[in-house]
């Protein structure tokens, strides 16, 4: 009697498009009295071979469906020679993975829970602290109680690219600066360290992460450290990362922090700036310095959550519009049937952007110092989990970059997100 089944990938686990497709990495065991071949399918295309194996009984199989759309959908498998018999995992995505890292701000410290939307009825999922794929949704890691950017940002890019987005919470811990991120022991893979856990998990994914996103420093600017000091600590978190995992990382520049004194927080942004400038393996990140916390050092409101997840989008935007971005190929992540452990603690202003994708959905740019957002009342679209959603590449992924960093700069609202009043009076 034959079977088969698939052991990963997990249902919900996304792997990060290549301009857009992605491969999707597949083992299991199988049961079969002669030699036999095993085919695969996603999200409802055409089946091909993915391994030629002997006859065996619960013996394991590997192989690797290369080059499928982006989109999110069913995956199957099953023989050639015995085509009845067959095994299927749902909501597979090809789209937008994220490692999120760093410390408080990261994880989220908003009042309000945030939510999600898509508006092609994608399911936004994370790579979790239990090291499970799951919808995304707040508190998306165990170092926070309350709400993230995450959500906003997930809302954000699938709206305005029309693929799934993966959130993998590295993860980010309250208080931790840069020397608690520094990597240590034989393969960095100590999980009882920050960068060791991180490590673990970004191995387990079965692909490369578009980035990094890392929001770390208001501990250093406590201290206070000097530039020199916190400045080599992002380069060796930034030059591990790319050498363990290919992976870029996206630093951003700090906020003003009311319970900090700024002079000092200014050292950690000089830091990030010459990372960005000097690095070949840093992204330029969101720049927060014209924004000011909501508490000593976090950003709680919902209008500052907006704005927020907008200058993430907004910073990533170059890397998903650029015809020849793609992943480093090397070196190539392996692939885990094990989940990751847990982990128990022990500038200069971006360009304005102007994204028109599509009459629906924008990216629009982030208000300048003293400006408000603009009110547009909306309702979110409920998400609604569809197994055979497929998105083939349109004219709806471009966007123009004016080269004035000055103009000033006036969003337009994005789909699903409530806008800020202009009698909030909020700082930002």
């Amino acid at each position: 009697m034959s079977a088969i089944a698939i052991t990963t990938p997990a249902t919900k686990a996304l792997f990060q498009r290549t301009q857009h497709v992605g491969d999707i990495p597949i083992v299991g065991t199988y049961t079969f009295a002669s030699a036999c071949h095993i085919e695969a399918s996603f999200n409802g295309g055409a089946y091909v071979r993915i391994a030629t194996l002997s006859s065996g009984t619960g013996q394991p199989y590997s192989g690797t469906l290369s080059a499928q759309a982006q989109g999110q959908g069913t995956l199957t498998v099953r023989f050639e020679e015995d085509q009845a018999t067959s095994a299927s995992v749902t909501l597979i995505g090809i789209g937008e993975l994220l490692v999120a890292a760093g410390q408080s701000n990261m994880s989220g410290r908003y009042t309000n829970p945030q939510s999600v939307s898509s508006t092609d009825g994608f399911t936004a999922v994370e790579y979790n602290d239990a090291g499970v794929w799951a919808t995304l949704a707040d508190p998306y890691t165990a170092d926070t109680s309350s709400g993230s950017f995450l959500p906003r940002l997930a809302t954000l890019l699938m709206n305005t690219y029309h693929v799934p987005v993966g959130v993998v919470p590295a993860p980010p811990i309250g208080g931790t600066g840069w020397t608690s991120w520094i990597p240590g022991g034989s393969g960095h893979t100590d999980i009882t360290t920050l960068y060791g856990a991180m490590n673990v998990r970004m191995a387990a994914l079965g692909s490369i992460p578009r980035a990094v996103m890392m929001w770390d420093g208001e501990t250093d600017a406590l201290v206070p450290r000097s530039q020199a000091a916190v400045q080599a600590d992002m380069n060796t978190f930034v030059d591990a990362v790319y050498a363990d995992r290919g992976a870029k990382t996206m630093i951003c520049k700090l906020q003003i922090c009311t319970g900090i004194t700024d002079s000092d927080t200014a050292k950690v942004r000089a830091a990030a700036a010459a990372v960005w400038v000097g690095n070949a393996h840093a992204l330029t990140g969101p720049d927060f310095s014209d924004m000011m916390s909501d508490d000593a050092y976090h950003f709680i409101t919902d209008p500052h959550c907006q704005t927020v997840a907008q200058r993430w989008a907004d910073a990533l935007l170059p890397l998903l519009t650029s015809p020849s971005a793609s992943i480093s190929a090397s070196p190539s992540p392996s692939v885990s049937s094990s989940p990751s452990a847990s982990l128990s603690p022990s500038s200069s202003t971006s360009p304005s952007i102007s994204l028109s994708p599509s009459p629906s959905a924008s990216i629009s740019p982030s208000p300048s110092p003293g400006s408000s957002l603009s009110v547009s009342p909306s309702v979110s679209p409920s998400i609604s989990a569809s197994p055979s959603r497929s998105q083939s590449p349109s004219a709806s992924e471009s966007a123009s970059i004016s080269p004035s960093a000055s103009a000033s700069r006036s969003p337009s609202p994005s789909p699903g997100l409530p806008r800020a009043s202009p009698d909030t009076g909020v700082i930002c």
